[in-house]
């Protein structure tokens, strides 16, 4: 029989708890911190749904100065008095 053990926390885990999980001569222990959790809930999509959505990213390089004038002078901004 091989025995092992299994710790799962929404965090993580202190340099002693890896230490003592990990230590010649135990019973081995697996340690499934927060991030790992999430990462096998989406991967195996358990309690998670795939959604479609655009996610943009600032391309600073085609951003102009004056493009952003413009618009500037486009949107009616309130001044501070209002």
């Amino acid at each position: 029989m091989h025995e092992a053990g299994l710790f799962v926390t929404c965090g993580t885990f202190t340099p002693g708890a890896v230490a003592e999980a990990s230590a010649a001569g135990r019973t081995p222990i697996a340690l499934v911190n927060g991030a790992q959790l999430v990462d096998l809930l989406m991967d195996h999509e358990i309690g998670v749904r795939a959604t479609s959505r655009k996610t943009f990213i600032i391309d600073s390089e085609s951003l102009m100065l004056e493009r952003l004038e413009t618009l500037m002078e486009e949107v009616e901004v309130p001044s501070a008095d209002s």
